[in-house]
């Protein structure tokens, strides 16, 4: 039975859906900035890691997962079901997801190289500079947590930046943001392109607004052909514990080739590697259903 057929009619529109998503994420956002700047004072005289780190937890916990949480319960009296979190994946979903991640990444490293070559207007050359100036300076953010050789720092860095901030970010856009525009009337592959551009939008990296899409219609995806958002949990923390890994390995220089360029030619030669990365990630979406049988 539909439980959505036992709602005030208000919750069925899609429009009041939005309105709590958004409004929870904007006050989770504000709560998140007062309490971090709370952590700063309270750590104060503690490490620069260990303060990254419990901004994070905050900013994950407010901003992305009690949002999520608040809207699913808004939109169904079953939150956990209708944000997809119920069913388990089946281990040919996990394998798949791992496995199109893992393939993807010599194509995914072509794109980032175009669309950080993107150059805009003169007339805006203040603002790609301002742009250029706040990815540097998250991108540096993020590396503090890797300074050192400590393998446990490292451990530390997967479960914030990969299993938590994939956890988070899935709760939020593909469990419940996708799942109200899948349930507003619009068609599936719509629901699922919104989500990811507003995904990418909300990283505010106009230099890896491409990739960054595409990653986030695959989970779209892999979220809708698997029937649970852990799938796309999986897949999103294995793409963000790789980057992490790879960047701890060439920090202490156990990496002797940057990962970072495998399928990016080099003077102009033909990209034969992305071609096969996307090629290979054809194939495999292909055959889906082999690994994805849909639930729904």
């Amino acid at each position: 039975m539909n439980d959505s057929n036992n709602l005030p009619s208000r919750r069925q529109s899609a429009g009041w859906r939005q309105t709590i998503l958004w409004t929870s994420f904007f006050v989770g956002l504000v709560l998140a900035v007062f309490a971090s700047a709370t952590a700063v004072r309270i750590m104060d005289g503690c490490s620069q890691k260990a303060i990254i780190a419990a901004q994070i937890i905050i900013q994950d916990l407010l901003a992305f997962i009690l949002p999520a949480y608040i809207a699913g319960r808004y939109a169904s009296s079953e939150p956990i079901s209708f944000m997809r979190l119920k069913n388990a994946p089946k281990f040919g979903a996990i394998v798949l997801a791992i496995l199109l991640v893992i393939v993807a990444e010599p194509f995914l490293n072509l794109v980032v190289a175009w669309n950080e070559s993107l150059t805009l207007p003169q007339s805006l050359s203040g603002l790609e500079q301002w742009l250029k100036a706040t990815e540097e300076a998250a991108n540096a953010t993020s590396m503090v947590l890797l300074e050192g050789n400590s393998l446990l720092a490292m451990i530390g860095c997967v479960l914030l930046v990969g299993v938590l901030t994939g956890l988070s970010e899935e709760m939020f856009f593909r469990g419940t943001l996708q799942r109200i525009l899948e349930t507003s009337l619009l068609r599936q592959h719509i629901a699922i392109w919104t989500a990811a551009i507003i995904f990418s939008l909300l990283h505010f990296q106009f230099y890896g607004f491409v990739p960054r899409l595409l990653l986030g219609a695959l989970f779209g995806y892999l979220t809708v052909w698997s029937g649970t958002i852990w799938t796309a949990v999986i897949a999103h923390a294995v793409n963000n514990s790789i980057v992490v890994v790879t960047s701890w390995l060439t920090e202490n220089q156990l990496l002797t080739f940057d990962i970072d360029r495998i399928g990016v030619p080099v003077n102009n030669e033909f990209p034969f590697l992305a071609i096969l990365s996307l090629a290979l990630v054809i194939l495999i979406i292909g055959r889906r259903k082999w690994f994805l049988p849909t639930r729904e």
